[in-house]
């Protein structure tokens, strides 16, 4: 496998993306150096763009941050109606502590090697007997 790397900014008025590029080409050969391993997937997140951003760079682990959908209705300069998708980040939820988000909040940008599994196990040994069925064959 080809080891990845993702690399994401949090979006404010005044994403500073250059900075985030040339902060992300430094921290993706440390990553490489350390990680040997083929096939290795990596997470590197950039706090929102500020004068003295970032505070530091900190391993930790991924945690969820919670938004709720939603659709606005807009009108494009034709008049035409169409509807925009997005996300709005919900604040009032505690963040997970010495996770990416919390240090994200805090103004530190991240590194987190990730993996690929999101198999539940349990439910997989609990259901496994279980005689699924279609309503029609082939």
């Amino acid at each position: 496998g080809v080891t990845s790397i993702a690399v994401s900014l949090t979006m404010n008025a005044h994403p500073d993306f250059e900075k985030a590029a040339r902060l992300a080409v430094e921290i993706i050969p440390q990553i490489l150096d350390q990680d040997q391993d083929p096939g290795s997937l990596w997470n590197i997140n950039f706090p929102e763009s500020r004068p003295e951003w970032p505070l530091g760079l900190k391993m930790l682990p991924f945690s969820l941050k919670k938004s709720r959908e939603v659709l606005e209705k807009r009108f494009d300069p034709r008049g035409r109606s169409y509807f925009w998708a997005g996300a709005d980040r919900l604040f009032e939820h505690p963040l997970e502590p010495d996770a990416d988000v919390e240090a994200l909040a805090e103004g530190y940008a991240t590194i987190t090697p990730l993996q690929f599994n999101l198999n539940d196990f349990p439910k997989l040994d609990r259901y496994k007997h279980v005689d699924w069925q279609l309503s029609s064959k082939p």
